[in-house]
């Protein structure tokens, strides 16, 4: 019985050991910290600009250059060897940053992540971008002939979330912009009409705070923060948005993707299989011990 017990206790370190962090939470505040590095100015970057520039509408911007962050979470529609694409996440600065280079530094305050205004990131603005980020976003053209024409709806309905152009809508009112998204009263943004829809969340919950170290549906594996933009002479940019895996909270890049860490469920089947084989291991070595014995 003795050696059974400790077959068993073999089998669970072992599957402790194989599984890695897999009980250990990601901790957004020893993220960002380790992304903004020890002089807490953030991540140095130095080429910026338009992936797809609207005019005087709705774009979408790449960012990158210098030592890369954690690019697990992008699909290869929105990331490059040397950059990533992300949208506005501060309405009202109109200073893009442009063939110029300076600081993006991971916003995270009381479990929320803001601009450089103070609005915090709410949960519809995250899951859109998760969405767009990851390559899963419906009926968003990545790469064909409506690409411009998405990046304006998408990057229309981001800044609605974000206050509006003006960054002065409030939590009431953006709900109601989604509420009423509908065509009755006006345009319809398609990416909006993905949250009106939904059968996840209501209106006024899309138009809440997002929780970085919450999990949500359609962001699960992922934390969204807000980037807050500085040229390295202090002046300020728009903010941008990050997207990273949760399985890796160290800042790194294992070469792997989300989900590389097993889930709970994934441990418990690797426990409970190691307990089987010590179990079947014990009754087989017992049989033989009979037999020897006869």
């Amino acid at each position: 019985m003795k050696t059974l017990k400790f077959t068993v206790l073999t089998a669970l370190v072992l599957a402790l050991a194989n599984s890695g962090t897999v009980l250990a939470e990601f901790d957004p505040q020893q993220f960002a910290a380790q992304f903004n590095g020890s002089d807490g100015k953030g991540w140095q970057w130095n080429i910026a600009g338009y992936k797809t520039n609207n005019s005087s509408s709705y774009n979408e911007y790449y960012i990158g250059g210098g030592n890369l962050p954690d690019l697990r979470a992008y699909s290869d529609n929105t990331k490059t060897s040397d950059r990533f694409y992300t949208f506005c996440a501060e309405p009202n600065v109109k200073l893009v940053a442009v063939n110029t280079s300076g600081y993006a530094k991971l916003n995270y305050q009381d479990g929320r992540t803001k601009n450089s205004d103070g609005m915090a990131l709410n949960l519809g603005a995250a899951w859109l971008y998760t969405q767009y980020a990851t390559g899963q976003l419906s009926g968003f053209d990545y790469t064909g002939s409506k690409h411009a024409s998405d990046v304006n709806d998408l990057g229309r309905a981001i800044t609605l979330m974000m206050g509006g152009i003006n960054g002065t809508l409030t939590t009431q009112q953006i709900t109601n912009n989604i509420i009423n998204n509908n065509g009755s009263t006006g345009e319809k943004n398609k990416y909006l009409e993905l949250l009106r829809t939904s059968n996840d969340y209501t209106a006024s919950e899309w138009a809440s705070d997002y929780i970085v170290s919450a999990d949500y549906k359609g962001i699960g594996d992922y934390a969204v923060f807000v980037m807050n933009m500085t040229e390295y002479n202090g002046r300020n940019l728009q903010d941008y948005l990050y997207v990273v895996c949760k399985d890796h909270g160290d800042g790194g890049d294992d070469g792997g993707g989300c989900n590389d860490v097993p889930e709970p469920a994934t441990f418990l089947l690797w426990t409970l299989s190691g307990i089987g084989l010590a179990g079947a291991s014990w009754v087989k070595k017992r049989r033989l011990m009979k037999l020897a014995l006869a």
